[in-house]
């Protein structure tokens, strides 16, 4: 398991959800993603697209499956692609 630190470098791995990344991977059964997107979208209580970068952990998941594209929901309702090389480098 990845261990979530809080911002007050406190472990709370034990009280944090399955993200939806590792959930899709889970879910999926599969073993090869190379070929593969991930589309993350995360809806908020105002039934909103909202923000959907991956955390740290998520991020290193994504990137060591080696999937094709990775893209997020952002505020404005549009998705950008995640590019592994940075985790501040993505187009619209």
């Amino acid at each position: 398991m990845y261990p979530y630190v809080s911002l007050n470098e406190e472990d709370i791995s034990s009280i944090v959800g399955t993200h939806s990344e590792l959930r899709a991977v889970i879910k999926s059964s599969l073993v090869d993603f190379k070929a593969l997107t991930m589309v993350n979208v995360r809806i908020n209580r105002n039934d909103k697209i909202d923000y959907s970068f991956p955390c740290q952990g998520c991020f290193d998941m994504l990137n060591k499956l080696g999937f094709k594209d990775v893209y997020f929901s952002t505020k404005s309702g549009n998705f950008q692609r995640v590019f592994f090389s940075s985790l501040s480098s993505f187009i619209a």
